[in-house]
């Protein structure tokens, strides 16, 4: 019984060791060996026969005869069947019969026996019909049954290797995720093998399909499949990459996104936009399979709040006469929560702006409970507003203190005036005042008459301080606050006189319902910011727009994550609408700041805020030698440049420093990055340097003069420079010379190759010379004067090559002028053509020339100094370049500046860019990486 017992555990392990091949290993095979489904052997299995007449063998004989049935389907090499029971030991002719009526190409059989020891032997065999004999046999045997196992397996795994021959082995997958962070499943031969696992071993070698999966967005997604090649005891990598977004993912955010954009203005379609914002939030209930989308979703929950804002601005106006104190307590909970959004600033100003409208409304209501007499709800009405604003401040429309000053001075005046004072005293506040604030307000109670029904069109015009003289279309109605009823003009121009005389006007047009209007006393307008005018690492110039009545301004300075409670910096007193600030900014913080104008009557007007800024310098490095090096971007984003140090520098993308190569000299011309990702790099020690990625030397080759160029790398891998030996040398993969040719002066700019494989090369003898592959003469063009630049070819094979002879050439691919610019000064850099055929080129008449195709001026842009150094243009455009009074210019491509920003340090190369960013070596021994955008 203990043995029956023991049996079947082992018959058990057996199994779920086969199944384990199975599915892990043997799955692949059908991706060796991928035949149609006609062209596939039959082969059937004969039930394995238990000779020892010990029936607890049985199980392990039909576990047996599974494995190997369900081992050939797997396989899909053949078509199997299981036949009937026969001994093809005792009537081999009877399984010969059998293959042959039903065209069966093999027969798999075997039989368990004891040998003389007492061994339980397994066997199994292979017939082949076409050579009408047995081609495999294969046993094993176990000593006793806790041996059966090992018996078993090795059978199985030598009839697999003999009947596929293929060695089985195992090795290990290594996944290197180049995408974003997150977490995801592997699946090999769609069986899980881990989560977010980066290595698995003991896989069958052979070819086998790997899956990266994630529970996304929309449900599980695979995000890589690929099929490799597995190794006995080695380890295969994998490159994959976590997506951002799937096209399906953003299709639907997108209709999302439509749906919410189309109808968020429409206030009868707030249920609809309000079920939209829920099932796009809904979306992103869980992004831990890509952690950067946490970006996106602030994105969503910031459009959600302002929409939330938008729906309780609404609430406001639908109420306008009744305020609810709900739609403020709503207000509140935004307010105190802002700084959970993407931008706290953003909701905290909309939030502001609705309670102003909150206050101001309730002023309105005050200012009529006063022109009815109702003195204790007018004063009720107020002492409201001052408690509500202890949770959220009193700025923009409503400016509480001096309306109610107002207030109480107009009824002093009043009162004084009626000589009524002592009577007053003595009336409870029921008693009526025959008007409010005189005739400023005697128009509100027209505004507060109940109507059952509202004119199809009517203006409502709101002002701070109260009391202002209305026009509409030059037509005077009255004092405000004030209500045009019936209004049938399709558009309004409407005017108001402040307390200083000052005319504010607008045009409005007129909706259907209400239409509300705020006049503000331009003092309390907003201020028009800028954004600040970066000039150097402890400089920048902050400007705003200036107001008509305004004697002096504020401003102040405070980290994007503050409140201005205690600023990063404040003056007051500024006479201008401009201030130059001489103050660093701590690095990686980002800040705002603000204005406040003051009148000759000491009112202040609401603070104006700018959009966020910073420095823009993003990081630097320092090395120990000038930089007259652009760098270079490899795969990956490592930056590799040269300095007068004599190395060759590998940074990481983040600046952080990777690996630095030491030469025999100075590295003055920049590095290429081949299509491998070797690095070459010439040195003023005479060699051309291959280096390897991780930094090690792959070759280096000598010359016999010192170089001036950066060498250039055609597709093949060909590597092309010249010295001043006089010679152009073209260098293969293996650092051997494939060729050299001589011209007859020192050759000082970088070659470079056309899609037709000739090389352009300037040579000081004043020819630009144009080689044949092979390294032979093509032809030679010559210039009025030295040329200390490279030339340039287009997409459409046309060369161009700027001269001291102030003419920037343009030839045909057979070196026939095809037409020549001339600016006002010498050209000493490279022109850069863009995607549209513009070409970019600066000169020492201070400007920066932007030309058509055929070689007329697009546009022109000016600046204060020579440009000597190469533009650069970004993805989007942009146009980059550098004059040389360490200025950084910004253009949009039609030639507007975007911005400007001044470097402390003479600058000495071309900037380069990369994914925002843009790398400018100085003569501080350091590298810039400036950001690119707005700030």
């Amino acid at each position: 019984m203990k043995n029956r017992i023991i049996q079947h555990k082992l018959i058990r392990k057996l199994r779920y060791f086969n199944l384990l091949i199975i599915v892990f290993t043997l799955l692949p095979f059908q991706l060796i060996y991928p035949q149609e489904e006609s062209l596939k052997p039959w082969v059937a299995i004969v039930p394995m026969i238990n000779t020892t007449k010990d029936d607890q063998y049985d199980a392990v004989c039909d576990t047996i005869d599974n494995t190997v049935e369900l081992n050939l389907e797997l396989i899909r090499r053949f078509i199997v069947s299981k036949t009937e029971s026969m001994d093809p030991y005792a009537h081999p002719a009877r399984m010969k019969k059998y293959a042959k009526e039903n065209r069966i190409d093999n027969i798999v059989f075997g039989k368990a026996y004891l040998d003389k020891k007492g061994n339980i032997v397994f066997q199994m065999s292979v017939y082949d019909r076409v050579k009408n004999k047995v081609t495999i046999t294969k046993e094993e045997k176990a000593e006793n049954i806790f041996k059966i196992f090992d018996a078993a397996n090795k059978l199985m795994v030598s009839l697999i290797q003999e009947f596929s021959k293929m060695h089985i082995g195992f090795g290990t997958i290594e996944l290197v995720n180049s995408g974003e962070k997150g977490n995801f499943s592997v699946y090999i031969e769609g069986d899980h093998s881990g989560d977010s696992t980066f290595k698995v071993g003991d896989i069958l070698n052979g070819i086998r399909t790997v899956e990266v999966r994630q529970n996304r967005m929309l449900g599980m997604e695979v995000i890589f499949s690929e099929d490799v090649w597995v190794y006995d005891s080695k380890v295969t990598k994998i490159e994959f990459g976590i997506p951002y977004l799937l096209d399906n993912e953003k299709a639907e955010l997108n209709r999302l996104e439509g749906i919410i954009d189309e109808f968020s203005d429409r206030r009868q379609e707030k249920k609809q936009v309000i079920k939209n914002f829920d099932e796009l939030l809904h979306l992103f209930d869980d992004i831990s399979y890509c952690l950067s989308l946490e970006t996106l979703l602030e994105r969503y929950r910031q459009m959600e709040v302002e929409y939330r804002l938008q729906l309780n601005h609404w609430d406001i106006e639908d109420n306008f006469f009744k305020p609810k104190q709900n739609v403020f307590d709503e207000l509140v909970k935004i307010y105190e929560s802002a700084d959970s959004y993407r931008d706290p600033y953003i909701i905290r100003k909309k939030t502001l702006k609705n309670a102003s409208f909150f206050y101001n409304i309730l002023g309105v209501n005050a200012a009529y409970d006063f022109s009815q007499g109702e003195l204790a709800r007018g004063y009720e009405r107020y002492q409201q507003i001052d408690r509500m604003a202890e949770r959220i401040p009193m700025i923009d429309y409503y400016q509480y203190e001096e309306e109610k000053r107002c207030i109480d001075d107009t009824i002093g005046k009043y009162l004084e005036k009626k000589n009524i004072i002592r009577i007053l005293a003595s009336v409870k506040t029921k008693k009526k005042l025959e008007t409010y604030l005189g005739h400023k307000l005697k128009a509100s109670e027209s505004l507060f008459k109940k109507k059952s029904k509202i004119a199809k069109k009517e203006l409502i015009i709101l002002s701070n301080p109260s009391g202002m003289e209305v026009y509409v279309n030059d037509k005077h109605y009255g004092i405000s606050p004030l209500r045009i009823k019936r209004f049938s003009d399709e558009a309004a121009r409407v005017s108001v006189k402040d307390p200083w005389f000052m005319q504010e006007s607008t045009t409005i047009d007129v909706q259907d319902g209400r239409n509300f209007l705020f006049f503000r006393s331009s003092i309390t307008k907003k201020i028009g910011i800028y954004q600040p005018e970066i000039i150097s690492q402890k400089n920048c110039k902050l400007f705003w727009d200036t107001l008509p009545d305004a004697v002096s301004y504020t401003v102040q300075i405070d980290r994007i994550d503050g409140n201005f409670e205690n600023p990063f910096f404040e003056k007051t007193g500024i006479k201008h609408n401009m201030y130059l600030l001489r103050k660093g900014f701590d690095e990686n913080n980002k800040y705002l700041f603000r204005v406040q104008a003051v009148n000759e009557n000491k009112i202040k007007s609401k603070w104006s805020y700018s959009e966020a800024f910073e420095d823009r310098i993003k990081w630097s490095f320092s090395t120990g030698g000038k930089i007259f090096t652009s760098p270079a971007v490899g795969p990956g984003g490592v930056i590799y440049f040269g300095s007068n140090d004599r190395c060759l520098y590998a940074l990481r993308p983040d600046g952080r420093f990777l690996w630095a190569f030491t030469t025999g000299g100075s590295i003055r011309y920049s590095p290429v990055v081949g299509h491998d990702g070797t690095i070459y790099a010439c040195s003023d020690d005479r060699c051309l340097y291959a280096v390897n990625p991780d930094g090690t030397l792959k070759w280096a080759f000598a010359t016999g003069g010192n170089i001036h160029t950066s060498p250039a790398v055609d597709p093949e891998g060909t590597v092309y420079y010249g010295s001043d030996d006089r010679c152009l040398y073209a260098v293969n993969t293996d650092g051997t010379a494939e060729w050299r040719f001589s011209t007859g002066g020192h050759i000082r700019s970088t070659p470079v190759i056309d899609s037709e494989g000739t090389v352009y090369a300037w040579s000081e003898d004043h020819g630009l010379y144009a080689l044949n592959p092979d390294g032979t003469l093509k032809w030679i063009f010559r210039t009025g004067g030295s040329i200390r630049s490279s030339p340039v070819v287009d997409g459409n094979g046309t060369i161009y090559i700027g001269s001291d002879d102030s003419c920037l050439y343009a030839l045909n691919p057979d070196g026939t002028p095809k037409w020549i610019f001339r600016t006002g000064g010498r050209i000493r850099s490279s022109p850069v053509v863009d995607g549209n055929g513009t070409i970019y080129i600066g000169s020492d008449d201070l400007c920066l020339y932007a030309l058509n195709p055929d070689g007329t001026p697009k546009w022109i842009f000016g600046t204060y100094s020579r440009i000597r150094f190469s533009p650069y243009i970004d993805s989007d455009g942009t146009i980059y370049f550098i004059d040389c009074d360490r200025n950084i210019f910004a253009l949009h491509s039609d030639g507007v500046l975007k911005w400007k920003y001044t470097l402390t340090r003479s600058i000495s190369s071309s900037p380069a860019g990369f994914l925002g960013s843009i790398f400018i070596g100085s003569s501080d021994k350091r590298l810039y990486t400036l950001i690119t955008g707005t700030l």
